[in-house]
């Protein structure tokens, strides 16, 4: 469902309600000419597990207009839920994400092999795999990263890569056919 962000923060205020305790949105004023929404919680649940509304003839994810409810203004990127439940619209588990961080912030898929988030089986070489995506906008702090790990877990095996000089140009592949200094 594509996010609209539409509505300004008096509009919201006028016909909506909100319990940051319990999380609960309900109907301030009634819309149009449906007195019988008035004081009603809103409870849809669309196919993504999240309550959402129809308003102005636009859908609406609830927890994108408790953040506008409460703060004043959109949220920028996402809305997280802190404890996964995409029902849960309670002010303590709601915060504002990049996409990348609310990524993070996931189950384990329902295929894996461990139930685990970032845990899997090798059947053929019989052991247990951790895997963790790390996004980092340096190109230099995401080598570091990698060198550090690398040597705390592969120890004298660890094959390093090189860290760049910010300062020195390089233009295309090197003679490796990686990027940067050879």
């Amino acid at each position: 469902m594509k996010c609209n962000n539409n509505l300004t923060h008096k509009e919201v205020k006028e016909y909506f309600d909100y319990d940051p305790k319990t999380g609960k949105f309900f109907w301030a004023k009634a819309p149009w000419r449906h007195k019988y929404l008035l004081g009603k919680e809103i409870s849809c649940i669309n196919s993504s597990g999240y309550i959402v509304v129809n308003f102005k003839r636009h859908m609406y994810y609830v927890h994108r207009l408790i953040w506008l409810w409460m703060t004043g203004s959109w949220p920028k990127q996402f809305i997280d839920h802190i404890n996964v439940i995409k029902t849960d619209n309670r002010w303590e588990n709601l915060r504002e994400a990049t996409a990348s961080e609310n990524k993070k912030n996931t189950k384990a898929l329902r295929n894996s092999t461990s139930g685990h988030k970032g845990v899997h089986w090798d059947k053929r070489n019989k052991k247990w795999y951790v895997h963790i995506n790390l996004g980092y906008d340096d190109l230099n702090d995401a080598i570091k990263i990698y060198n550090e790990i690398a040597r705390k877990y592969h120890g004298k095996f660890a094959r390093l890569n090189k860290v760049y000089d910010p300062d020195a140009v390089y233009g295309g592949r090197n003679s490796t056919g990686g990027w940067g200094p050879e």
